[in-house]
């Protein structure tokens, strides 16, 4: 009799280890979580190559492959920090400095890529580093913090185009390459995106 009393409790002990073991053994809530966040850095870090191997072939055909990466790195950054469309932005470069030389400065004084204007802007993004709008990815943060201050200002992404482009409401009453601005961004950026889908 005592020696079925060992065996049962003997079994009883084996069969909570067990269970201890397994429950050991299967995830548990906060590693799924963690599985799930490893798994979406994945993809956007996907995201973000594909993106940036798309915008370098895009821009290869009018600069050196070192500009292009160059360009094409700070457009992604920024634009997915300041939660844009990449496409966009460049659809903005397009139409502000097709030739892509980022230190051309224009007769009004904007400057690089984005056509930014430093007597206007210089100093006033905390978040973009460097010396001179010049640089391209100081230029394409500026650029980008131009717009986005429009679009939070605004609400609207064309009234944000002509914010970014100087088109005041009574500029672009009597402007028409200014009324135009918004569509020339828009139908650049749908180009853009047709080079690398076909």
């Amino acid at each position: 009799m005592m020696v079925i009393a060992i065996n049962i409790m003997l079994l009883t002990q084996k069969k909570k280890v067990v269970g201890e073991i397994r429950a050991l053994r299967e995830p548990t809530v906060l590693e799924d979580y963690q599985k799930q966040l490893v798994a979406e850095a994945n993809v956007r870090f996907m995201i973000k190559v594909r993106l940036i191997r798309d915008i370098e072939f895009v821009l290869s055909f009018r600069t050196d492959r070192v500009t292009a990466h160059k360009i094409a790195v700070a457009v992604v950054n920024y634009s997915l920090y300041k939660g844009f469309d990449p496409w966009l932005v460049l659809g903005i470069i397009n139409v502000e400095n097709y030739a892509l030389k980022p230190k051309i400065v224009n007769s009004y004084g904007a400057v690089g890529l984005m056509q930014v204007v430093e007597r206007f802007h210089w100093g006033k993004f905390t978040e973009c580093k460097g010396n001179t709008l010049q640089e391209i990815e100081t230029n394409i943060c500026y650029g980008i913090s131009i717009y986005s201050m429009y679009l939070n200002r605004l609400k609207n992404e064309r009234l944000a185009l002509w914010g970014y482009n100087g088109c005041t409401k009574a500029r672009r009453n009597r402007n028409e390459r200014c009324l135009k601005y918004p569509d020339k961004v828009f139908s650049s950026r749908d180009r853009l995106i047709a080079m690398v889908d076909d």
